[in-house]
């Protein structure tokens, strides 16, 4: 009987029983044997062709998009290891990285493979041959390999395999060589890619192994070791996958359940007794009383037969806290309280019992080490109780810890524990919640720790990012890291957090049926028009309307798609047969502005809302910028909040800066989930993209003014709307998903020039006076000669006070003009001591027309600046 094993390490306890049963075992690699050897007491053999390659599609030959793209479980507490070598990638600069932290559809792996230029992977087992570097190869797409890789054997020299060494830092040296020759590579490649297909091929894959399995078979060998037996239990490997289902299992084999009274009884029995219920009711479904009452029972059967068994103690309280009632949860807690009041040396460990999966609430429980100890214990005989026993007690902390704040607990889990990132990350912001000086010191070096080099480098850099803006310093580790920190952010997609956002990037398949749409209204029942410019981009056009289909509810909506470039592709295709969708074709090609307003003619919708082809609604977003106009008619403008894939604020809101002196963006690149950006306030402007209008006002001020090139024309739009007497509003809880990079709001010097000689007489700077409502000041800071504008929340009382005359005399500039704020610009002596500040009142002086009252500023701006420069 030959078996074949992968994954032992991380399924050791499954698997170690198995394996004397078999006459022989296959491995991939010369290091697995290594491992294998030691652990089975039969003989192992190795095998590298394992995996094959079904049908592919052909190797493209388009211009390749992507420079360097990974898929795969990159953020699993699991793969610690892969965490060093994902940063190593992401702060690769001036190049387009894609890395999809998790599983994706052949289908799209394939499509992204297609369009990359190298793919970069990591195995445990150095040698073994990748099998993404395999699928990438046979895809046009140079692979970067581990060296030593047996991939190697097979594909030749020269043929286009990159190679590094995973305990070097030497992984983006070898990516940017390899783009750096990418025309002479990509020809490598190509030769080598049939080549594979031929050699992987799954007839003749299968035909070597069964050969080299019928081989082994033949060999002279003495009697089994074992033959399998009731004691031997098939387990799910994973909490959402498994060989044979539990219920199927309890069916044919009657003995195991429920436990006879013959045998001997161990901790392990009822461990595995209660296994695979838990695991019945980890799926996210509604938990099942009946079976989880019955593990439980198993697990407080074995503590009071075995009450030195640590592992039942620990499984029966991890199943108590994620599944149980708020009663079960109450008791979880009071024994994990009492465990750890315990001696720890009068603990009982077997390395054998079984901790539930790697995936079982990975982020609470340390299991890669866990089980790296239980193998080396397995494989050389070391002991390794008590750091067993540590890590569970961590574990046991850090639930604690968070079940009820207190914070001598997270801290004990992290003592215990310094290496697992989740125990360390969920403490610093428990310090930054606390706030101290040295609770922030502590946190901030943690912080900058697990940003470098971790695998929750995007939640330690938020969190960073909250913490310098709450405290108002500038760290110089985040000033000079913070661009290759954002650089990360928006290469790294999450697909835990965006499952379903893969057709969002890149093209669907031609012919896909868009969904029914949910509002199914006749053409006289129309609420809103959602206008939707193609501009020439018909595959985003589709990806945006399928997803506005899905995510519009409730609703009578009409979608206008505006074909704004006829010589391009015609979108009609993208017009299913729904009443709800349209297509209005213009003659001549169009502004962007002209488009959307061809598109406001043609609506039959009481609301209009534009949209664009990059921005994908989230669920709801509808409903929340209708309760805005339907609540009052005072409001004709409703804006949406913006993120990107990273989740950081794309927008906002608009504001016009005293600083720069144009509009820009509130609160841009910071994390979505702050407070003050998901905040309801009413702005002078918001972004056109995403906006909501009454159809009437719009049509009263003749829509947007196409003058404007390419920017600018929706803060007009919006000033104008405000000039009427309406009110402009941003809703928080109408999300959109913005696919662009953040960048500034813009950046057209002419649009620049003819907005401002528009809006000359009028005050529209602003923001101080929003920023300061949020508890911030803004300032202005220049490094390595790039000027950025920076917030610092207010310090004092005394600080407040003068940054309120900032912002009465914007608020009232605003209503009544820079007459009616001329008794605050009497007081320059009550105004902030910040030089840009003092430089503006000044000049507020003159269009005010008290010149004389300007030297004073100046005055005092002066002074100030010496006294820095000392």
């Amino acid at each position: 009987m030959i078996g074949q094993t992968g994954d032992h390490d991380m399924l050791v306890q499954n698997f170690h029983p198995w394996f004397p049963v078999f006459d022989e075992l296959l491995v991939n690699d010369p290091s697995e044997w290594q491992d294998v050897r030691r652990l089975a007491p039969v003989p192992v053999s190795t095998f590298p062709k394992t995996f094959g390659l079904g049908a592919l599609p052909p190797i493209p030959t388009e211009l390749r998009t992507i420079d360097v793209f990974a898929s795969g479980v990159w953020g699993h507490p699991f793969h610690p290891d892969k965490a060093r070598l994902l940063n190593q990638v992401l702060s690769i600069p001036d190049h387009k990285v894609m890395v999809i932290n998790g599983h994706l559809s052949s289908d799209w792996y394939n499509t992204l493979l297609g369009k990359s230029k190298i793919c970069f992977g990591y195995i445990r087992f150095k040698r073994v041959i990748s099998t993404r570097g395999m699928d990438a190869l046979v895809m046009g797409c140079a692979p970067v390999v581990q060296k030593n890789s047996m991939l190697l054997l097979y594909s030749g020299k020269n043929a286009g395999v990159l190679t590094y060494d995973s305990d070097q830092d030497d992984l983006a040296p070898a990516i940017l060589k390899g783009l750096a020759d990418w025309p002479q590579l990509e020809k490598r490649v190509r030769m080598t890619a049939q080549k594979m297909r031929d050699e992987f091929a799954l007839p003749r894959l299968t035909s070597e192994y069964l050969r080299f399995a019928t081989f082994l078979a033949a060999k002279p060998r003495g009697a089994r070791r074992i033959e399998p037996s009731a004691l031997l239990r098939q387990k799910r490997v994973s909490v959402n996958t498994g060989v044979i289902p539990h219920q199927k299992l309890r069916q044919e084999d009657p003995t195991w359940w429920p436990p006879g009274e013959t045998g001997e009884k161990t901790p392990r029995l009822f461990i595995d007794m209660a296994r695979e219920l838990v695991m019945d009711n980890i799926s996210g479904q509604p938990v099942h009383r009946k079976t989880f009452e019955q593990a439980c029972k198993f697990y407080q059967e074995g503590i009071k037969a075995f009450s030195q068994s640590l592992v039942l103690r620990f499984n029966l309280i991890r199943a108590l806290l994620h599944l149980g009632n708020d009663e079960e949860k109450k008791n979880a807690m009071k024994l994990a309280k009492q465990t750890l009041l315990l001696d720890s040396s009068s603990f009982e460990v077997d390395s054998l019992e079984d901790v539930f999966t790697y995936d079982f609430c990975s982020t609470f429980f340390n299991f890669r080490e866990y089980i790296d100890f239980v193998n080396q214990h397995l494989m050389d005989g070391k002991k390794v109780k008590e750091e067993l026993i540590r890590l569970i007690l961590a574990s046991l902390h850090y639930y604690l810890g968070r079940s009820t704040q207190d914070f001598e607990h997270l801290k004990m889990a992290t003592v215990l524990d310094p290496a697992f990132p989740f125990f360390r990350l969920y403490y610093a912001r428990e310090l930054v919640n606390r706030g101290s000086l040295e609770d922030l010191a502590e946190a901030r070096e943690i912080l900058k720790s697990l940003a470098s080099n971790s695998c929750v480098f995007l939640e330690a850099y938020d969190l960073f990012k909250e913490l310098e803006l709450r405290t108002g310093s500038l760290d110089l580790w985040f000033r000079d890291h913070a661009a290759i920190l954002d650089r990360k952010a928006l290469s790294y997609i999450q697909t835990t957090e965006f499952c379903n956002r893969w057709e969002i990037e890149f093209p669907v398949a031609e012919g896909k049926r868009l969904p029914e749409c949910a509002a199914t209204a006749g053409p006289n029942e129309v609420e809103v028009s959602i206008i939707l410019p193609v501009g020439g981009k018909t595959i985003l056009a589709r990806q945006c309307l399928d997803h506005l289909l899905k995510k519009t509810k409730g609703v009578s909506y009409e979608v206008i798609l505006v074909d704004d470039l006829p010589s391009h592709d015609p979108p009609t295709s993208l017009a299913p047969c729904l009443s709800t969708v349209r297509v209005v074709q213009s003659q001549v090609p169009l502004s962007y502005s002209a488009a959307r307003n061809l598109g406001a003619k043609e609506a039959k919708g009481k609301y209009l809302v534009f949209m664009r082809n990059q921005l994908l609604p989230e669920e709801g977003w509808l409903d929340s910028l209708l309760s805005e106009v339907r609540a009052s008619s005072e409001i004709a403008v409703v804006g949406s909040k913006h993120v990107n894939l990273a989740g950081r604020i794309d927008h906002a809101g608009l504001l016009f800066s005293r600083l720069l002196h144009q509009p820009t963006l509130a609160y841009r690149g910071i994390s979505g989930e702050i407070k003050v950006a998901n905040t309801r306030h009413e702005f002078q402007g918001v972004k056109g993209e995403g906006m909501l209008v009454r159809q009437e006002v719009f049509l009263s001020i003749g829509g947007f003014d196409t003058s404007y090139e390419r920017c600018y024309e929706d803060f007009d739009f919006c000033l104008k709307v405000r000039h009427q007497g309406y009110r402009v509003v941003y809703q928080p809880t109408s999300v959109m998903i913005n696919l662009d990079e953040i960048g500034s709001y813009g950046g057209n010097a002419k649009d620049l020039e003819r907005f401002l000689a528009a809006w000359k007489n009028k005050f529209l700077e602003d923001e101080d006076a929003f920023y300061l409502t949020d508890g911030y000041v803004v300032s202005h800071t220049v490094h390595n000669g790039c000027g950025a504008l920076m917030l610092k929340p207010v310090a004092t009382e005394d600080e407040q006070k003068r940054w309120l005359m900032v912002a009465t005399v914007q608020r009232l500039a605003q209503v009544v003009g820079l007459e009616g704020a001329k008794p605050i610009l009497l007081q320059p002596e009550n105004w902030p001591e910040d030089v840009s500040v003092l430089q503006w009142g000044a000049r507020l002086c003159e269009l005010a027309g008290i010149p004389q009252q300007s030297k004073a500023f100046l005055e005092r701006s002066l002074a100030l600046e010496k006294s820095e420069k000392l």
